[in-house]
């Protein structure tokens, strides 16, 4: 079709190519591409489509951050795809499926169009309206389309060609399936199958996806980096004023703020606003608590570019100085990170790092003990992984994170978080200091041929430049 020819939320034709794409913006993500990012899904398809034996099945979530009475809680608003069917298709939303055919016929299956819906939520793709449909098409590159409750009969035309059948569905480290939208999708497919008396060898594509969807390319190492850059200035605008802040929602407000104003595709993730005790929290989000003036504040935070999350962490002192017992313990942290740094590289693995960074912080903490500190932590040695994988989700990767005994491969992107949680008790030059603390240092670290690139470098963390922003 012409670009010209959609059609807006109120029925009217769009003249404006451009102004269609904005219209259409919350269902499909085009990565900046505009009106080429159909050349860019259907490489991806074509690549998905060389590790498969058989037509593969894949499922979008059934429920969005839209969908009355429902509990909702996949993924973080507006982009909420499930990852891999974004990856593939760069459709947004709810009640899409996939059939991805080793021929490349491929069919993507919508619902039918709902203009009571498009009333309360904007614009969406389905079937029954011509130009839509060529709209959808013309955005993903996909030709055939389909009614979403056609989706078994097209598996059934399919299986007289063949006895096998792919699909895509998480384990537990047992074996035993994740029983999320992925799996019951594929579930109410397999099981609608056999009352067709057709029991087809199913394939799991999980495992062998990872190499394709993990690994960044360059558009996604761009957008990484508008979204570390974004992450920057949010938390130079708020140390600007943390001095003049009293409460933790103070601080929430204004770096969160500071990214919404600059991304209309919001945090990576609930901001992190931990002062003091609240800290030793791992995954604090309560961000209400007044914040004492000689406490450290954690901030873990993160803006999204497109389909890439940004994720940071820094710790600062809420007076603009470290206290003696805080710079000890922050320097020891610091000094784990730039370990891990300078160790990452492809071969290596996250289990090694994690080796490296705790073994490094226990070390150091012993030669505090033996100096007298009291320090009571609330686990053994390894509060957390230093690292995990980054890039379509805050965590990526397969959900169990058996990524951390294989190689590090050029492309993908791990964090590097080593952390500090606990109650601290020492004396310092006569003076006894006694504090519940908790430190996390964060930076956002690219594999590339012979180590990493650190895209948030520039994120002040040093004690230095972070006490030089309070002058």
């Amino acid at each position: 079709m012409s670009v010209n020819e959609g059609l807006a939320p109120n029925g009217q034709d769009s003249e404006d190519p451009n102004a269609l794409l904005d219209m259409y913006s919350g269902v499909f993500l085009d990565e900046g591409l505009g009106w080429d990012a159909a050349q860019r899904y259907q490489a991806r398809r074509d690549a998905f489509r060389q590790k498969l034996s058989a037509p593969c099945i894949l499922f979008g979530v059934a429920e969005g951050p839209d969908t009355p009475y429902k509990t909702w809680g996949y993924c973080h608003v507006p982009v909420f795809q499930e990852p891999l069917f974004l990856f593939l298709t760069g459709l947004n939303q709810v009640g899409l499926a996939l059939l991805i055919h080793p021929s490349g016929e491929d069919i993507l299956f919508l619902p039918d169009i709902d203009h009571d819906r498009a009333f309360w939520e904007g614009p969406h793709f389905g079937i029954g309206d011509e130009k839509v449909e060529s709209l959808v098409s013309t955005l993903t590159g996909i030709s055939a389309l389909g009614p979403r409750n056609k989706v078994n009969a097209a598996l059934l035309d399919c299986l007289e060609e063949t006895d096998e059948l792919t699909g895509y569905w998480h384990l537990f480290r047992n074996g035993k399936p994740i029983k999320d939208h992925n799996y019951l999708s594929w579930k109410h497919c397999a099981q609608a199958l056999r009352r067709y008396d057709e029991t087809p060898e199913w394939q799991n594509i999980a495992t062998a996806q990872w190499d394709l969807r993990l690994p960044l390319d360059a558009i996604d190492i761009a957008h990484m980096k508008t979204a570390t850059e974004i992450t920057r200035m949010a938390f130079l605008e708020t140390l600007a004023v943390l001095s003049t802040c009293t409460t933790e929602t103070e601080v929430a407000g204004i770096l969160n703020a500071g990214i919404h104003m600059r991304s209309w595709f919001g945090n990576s993730f609930p901001s992190i606003v931990a002062g003091g005790a609240n800290a030793t929290v791992l995954h604090y989000h309560k961000n209400n608590s007044p914040l004492p003036k000689e406490c450290l504040v954690l901030l873990d935070f993160g803006a999204r570019w497109q389909s890439m999350h940004a994720d940071v962490s820094r710790t600062v002192p809420c007076s603009g100085r470290f206290n003696p017992l805080q710079k000890k313990l922050y320097t020891l942290v610091l000094n784990a990170q730039e370990q891990v740094e300078k160790a990452a590289k492809p071969g290596v693995t996250i289990a090694e790092l994690n080796t490296l960074c705790w073994a490094h912080i226990s070390q150091g903490l012993a030669i505090m003990k033996a100096e007298g500190a009291i320090i009571d932590l609330d686990y053994k040695e390894m509060p957390h992984n230093v690292s995990h994988l980054l890039g379509r989700q805050v965590h990526d990767g397969d959900p169990q994170r058996n990524y951390r005994d294989m190689p590090l491969t050029p492309g993908l992107m791990i964090t590097n978080e080593p952390g500090l949680y606990g109650r601290f008790q020492m004396i310092i030059a006569g003076h006894v200091y006694d504090e519940a603390i908790g430190i996390r240092i964060e930076d956002d670290l690219l594999i590339t041929q012979t180590g990493v690139e650190n895209l948030s470098l520039s994120i002040p963390k040093t004690i230095e430049d972070l006490e030089a922003l309070f002058t």
